[in-house]
């Protein structure tokens, strides 16, 4: 009787360690699967036609010390994963900086942006098309204030 009682002490050990590792193996994986972020659409003109949009969705991971806004332009940047999209500045461009203030959002962005020697390339579509993305994905955003390198682009600087 007395090895009764201990095997079933030590078998009520095993069977909660055996719990306790199942548990902590379950949180591990859903810790390492776990993606905390947002989904987004981009749209992106389709090469070679005159502008035809394409449309993807995309999870955007957040990262601590960056606004959504500026994780979601920079994955904007890097471009599409559907092969026959434009990117919608030259591949290099990137943020300078950005704020959000009083549903405006201005965006720096490097001299990279003016760096396309492709003949589909116009930059008066291209700030169109990023102004759409960004409005389309933060209903807050009621204007855009694009510069390069420092140098803010209007309407007038399309013209020149």
């Amino acid at each position: 009787m007395k090895n009764f009682f201990y095997e079933l002490k030590t078998n009520k050990k095993l069977l909660m360690f055996a719990l306790m590792s199942l548990i902590f193996f379950i949180s591990l994986i859903f810790y390492l699967v776990g993606f905390s972020g947002s989904n987004y659409s981009f749209k992106y003109y389709e090469a070679g036609t005159s502008y035809k949009t394409v449309y993807e969705t995309r999870k955007v991971k957040s990262l601590r010390g960056y606004s959504s806004m500026e994780r979601y332009v920079e994955e904007l940047l890097l471009g599409s994963t559907v092969q026959r999209a434009m990117p919608i500045f030259p591949l290099g461009t990137r943020i300078l900086s950005c704020l959000y203030k009083k549903n405006v959002f201005y965006l720096n962005l490097s001299e990279d942006a003016l760096f396309n020697f492709s003949e589909d390339f116009d930059f008066e579509k291209s700030f169109e098309l990023l102004e759409k993305n960004l409005k389309d994905n933060f209903k807050s955003i009621k204007k855009v204030e694009l510069f390069i390198d420092g140098n803010q682009i209007t309407n007038k600087n399309f013209d020149a």
